[in-house]
């Protein structure tokens, strides 16, 4: 992690926590005071949370039950990207505010039903998670798989459903033409060269001067929002319950 983040409950307990800054400035060391923010706004995610969120940031702060989420928010502010759980108020509200940052991509995660069986697993660049058969504890969502998309069957997590995230890749060909996918295997991860058009499950980048009436013109190939899910799949950044 490049931010350097600490908490500070009292002036001689320090822990790290990520990027958020938190003092107390109680005498007994017993509460929280109201000044809190981003210690390193170097990034332009941690810049703008640290512009446009201080009161959202202040408020979780100081909200016991908000505080779970800081280091969620911490990935936002050092990668751009981070699934939150939103189901505290103060929480939602500094999602709401960070996800407005044109640099952050703070999204709630998705309720699923606790009481439904799933059991997910993962490996290099993906996690699958299938529903009612068995149960464990393995996480499936955006922070499993870094640079994801997540589909999910219509009905998931009902009985005999699935869902899987799966990490976005891009080939790089020599003539400067790239395709990205879930299913690319290359080391590249966007490309923007000539001119880039996005369909069900792919994106490509080439030097055609328009895309065809079966695509639609993205300004960047290999970021997640220029992948989509098959039509009868929904798109979700979480395919394990947030209980896991």
């Amino acid at each position: 992690m490049a931010s350097s983040v600490r908490l500070l409950i009292a002036a001689t307990a320090v822990a790290h926590v990520g990027c958020i800054l938190l003092v107390d400035s109680s005498p007994t060391g017993d509460q929280f005071s109201t000044a809190c923010g981003v210690s390193d706004g170097a990034t332009a995610c941690g810049s703008c949370m640290t512009q446009n969120c201080a009161n959202e940031l202040t408020a979780c702060c100081a909200d016991t039950s908000c505080r779970s989420v800081l280091s969620a928010i911490d990935a936002c502010a050092d990668a751009g990207t981070c699934i939150v759980d939103t189901t505290n108020a103060a929480a939602a509200a500094l999602v709401k505010c960070v996800d407005g940052c044109s640099a952050c991509s703070a999204m709630p995660a998705t309720p699923l039903d606790a009481g439904t069986a799933i059991a997910c697993y993962t490996d290099t660049h993906s996690c699958n998670c299938s529903a009612g058969s068995s149960q464990n504890a393995t996480r499936c969502d955006l922070t499993t798989v870094p640079n994801a998309v997540c589909c999910a069957d219509l009905d998931y997590p009902a009985a005999n459903t699935s869902c899987s995230c799966a990490q976005v890749r891009c080939d790089l060909s020599v003539t400067g033409d790239c395709m990205c996918s879930t299913s690319a295997s290359g080391n590249t991860t966007t490309c923007n060269s000539g001119t880039c058009c996005a369909n069900y499950g792919f994106c490509t980048c080439d030097q055609s001067t328009s895309c065809s009436t079966y695509t639609s013109p993205v300004s960047t190939c290999g970021v997640p929002s220029s992948i989509s899910c098959l039509s009868s799949q929904k798109r979700v950044n979480n395919c394990s319950p947030t209980a896991n």
